[in-house]
């Protein structure tokens, strides 16, 4: 449902403001539906692979990207839709004006850890996207202060169709993090989670950098 919302409110800016925000904003706000589409189209894949059907996976697609940019996008997406009650944080520690990476897939992490990070945080408190490199590794992190996970759950989050059991009582499919943990495989990465009931949760992707000639 998130990237449904994010192309919902496009939509609607672009429709009832139009003449007041300039072509820059206009041109980001098409771009933002068009990831978002590119996004479902892939996330209907997913379903059919789950499904036990065999689609023709498309190869990883590195491109120049400006990797502060696409987050700052996400977590701009994410704070004018579902994140309105929350406090969203984004901190850049990259060298790098541009990395070669698949925004697609890149999106579809930021879009689903901050979604989940939104889902299971009470009204008010604070999610925090850190951007960073460690042993020529990009370093992207999602800290929240929500309800948290116990041991035994830390096991299973990766699993399709798996849902969290909690308090907050939060509808979703349980495809979220199976989708993350492949897009993170498709670039040869790693996923990792930290997580304490009552305090927070904290995921670490790391992805192989590589930078464009």
């Amino acid at each position: 449902r998130a990237p449904l919302t994010v192309i919902s409110t496009s939509h609607d800016i672009l429709s009832n403001y139009f003449e007041r925000i300039d072509e820059d904003k206009r041109r980001s706000r098409l771009e933002n539906i068009g990831n978002q589409l590119a996004y479902l189209t892939q996330l209907l894949n997913n379903l059919t692979l789950i499904r036990g059907i065999s689609p023709n996976e498309p190869e990883l697609q590195r491109t120049a990207q400006n990797l502060k940019m696409l987050c700052q996008v996400t977590v701009q997406d994410i704070r004018e839709t579902i994140g309105k009650d929350h406090k969203l944080v984004f901190e850049d520690n990259l060298d790098y004006e541009a990395v070669l990476i698949d925004s697609v897939l890149l999106n579809r992490i930021l879009l689903n850890l901050l979604s989940n990070a939104v889902k299971y945080s009470p009204a008010g408190r604070e999610i925090r996207l850190i951007l960073g490199i460690k042993d020529k590794q990009i370093v992207l992190q999602g800290i929240d202060q929500g309800v948290g996970m116990a041991p035994h759950e830390l096991e299973n989050i990766f699993t399709p169709f798996y849902r969290v059991r909690n308090e907050l009582q939060v509808e979703g499919s349980g495809l979220g993090l199976s989708i993350v943990q492949e897009c993170v495989d498709r670039h040869q990465g790693q996923i990792t989670v930290a997580s304490t009931l009552g305090v927070g949760t904290t995921f670490t992707v790391m992805l192989p950098l590589a930078l464009p000639e």
